[in-house]
């Protein structure tokens, strides 16, 4: 494990440290940004998760960016 993103090489935050393959239990040294919208089980310290949206928030930012389509 090297503290940054394996795709992007950005500084992980302690929670991305903590990100393993739900199946597989293998770290995956990959930050949210490059984990977002690739459907991958993971499990990690929730105490650490800075990144914890409401479904409600989601919603919003869906609605948001199709309202930028137009």
């Amino acid at each position: 494990m090297s503290g940054r993103c394996s795709c992007c090489n950005v500084k992980l935050s302690e929670y991305e440290l903590t990100l393993k393959h739900a199946i597989t239990l293998e770290y995956m040294d990959t930050c949210m940004k490059c984990l977002q919208g690739l459907n991958i089980p993971t499990i990690g310290r929730e105490d650490l998760n800075q990144y914890e949206v409401d479904d409600d928030e989601y919603d919003a930012m869906d609605n948001q960016e199709n309202d930028d389509d137009f």
